[in-house]
């Protein structure tokens, strides 16, 4: 074997080499049909190794939402759009499993703070806020402490 990679890519190179060499003799031949066919089939088993290739690349990828992009890139690309859609839903599922665990991290974190820096985590989240939301925020808070702030 060379510098290929594995035995399945191995038997494409060589099968490309035997289908040049068969394009080869039918064009000397001017047996052009069959020089055509096999050079249909080269291309066809070219392009078959890159995408092999390639998913070896990519799953070597450690990152697991980094490896997910790119086989949802080399799907897409090579035209397989199930294997893509499929790609895609399992990224979702991962991002949903981050997004959770983070928001569970985040909560721990908040029940661990003091009442001081929890209003500095409040005010700088509201600091980057738009107008209307700021607006819609200030209505909200005001709805709900009311009835509170009345008995206080």
């Amino acid at each position: 074997m060379t510098h290929s990679g594995t035995a399945e890519e191995q038997a494409l190179i060589d099968s490309i080499k035997e289908l040049e060499t068969l394009a080869r003799l039918a064009q000397r031949a001017k047996a052009y049909p069959p020089a055509v066919s096999a050079r249909t089939k080269i291309a066809r088993l070219r392009s078959d190794l890159a995408v092999m290739r390639e998913a070896r690349r990519i799953s070597a990828i450690e990152d697991d939402f980094e490896r997910l992009r790119e086989l949802i890139a080399l799907a897409i690309r090579s035209g397989s759009h199930q294997a893509g859609a499929a790609y895609q839903r399992k990224y979702n599922e991962l991002l949903v499993e981050k997004m959770r665990a983070d928001a569970a991290t985040a909560a721990g974190e908040m029940r661990d703070l003091t009442p001081e820096d929890l209003l500095a985590v409040i005010e700088g989240l509201v600091a980057d806020l738009p107008i209307e939301l700021l607006r819609r925020l200030a209505t909200a808070i005001e709805s709900k402490t009311k009835p509170r702030l009345a008995t206080a």
